[in-house]
């Protein structure tokens, strides 16, 4: 019996320690009156955002896309639209962050040190890729 209140009064001393500590994470909540021109602004915002994501889907490009993976495009339309004003800014936010037409220097870049090596290893004679190098007789 003694060794039963032992296990009992350590384990509700832990629950009262978890419930303590639950109770130190909660945010509060705050309630502020929004005036008619920041609701404005975010109403606009939000209708922008939404303009650009329909315009977004509507190029060929991305209509072929959503073809080729099965993807209905008035589906999609419809969950745009049914998206919360989050929502809406995080994607239309990911989709501006989106390259437009590709990081042309680092591919240069990357050829240019392809290039340089297999030029290396001809002239060293490790390889015979260029016809325009001289070898070496070894």
């Amino acid at each position: 019996m003694e060794k039963f209140s032992i296990t009992t009064r350590s384990v509700s001393r832990f629950l009262i320690l978890c419930l303590v500590f639950m109770g130190v994470h909660v945010a509060a909540a705050r309630a502020q009156i929004v005036g008619t021109e920041a609701a404005l602004n975010s109403q606009a915002a939000d209708s922008g955002n939404r303009a650009r994501l329909h315009t977004f889907l509507e190029r060929k490009e991305v209509r072929h896309q959503m073809l080729a993976m099965g993807v209905n495009p008035q589906d999609v339309s419809a969950r745009v639209n049914s998206l919360t004003t989050t929502q809406v800014a995080d994607l239309a936010g990911r989709i501006n962050k989106l390259p437009a037409g590709g990081d042309l220097g680092g591919v240069l870049f990357v050829a240019l040190v392809v290039f340089l090596v297999l030029l290396y290893t001809d002239i060293m004679g490790y390889t015979n890729v260029f016809p325009f190098v001289k070898k070496h007789a070894r």
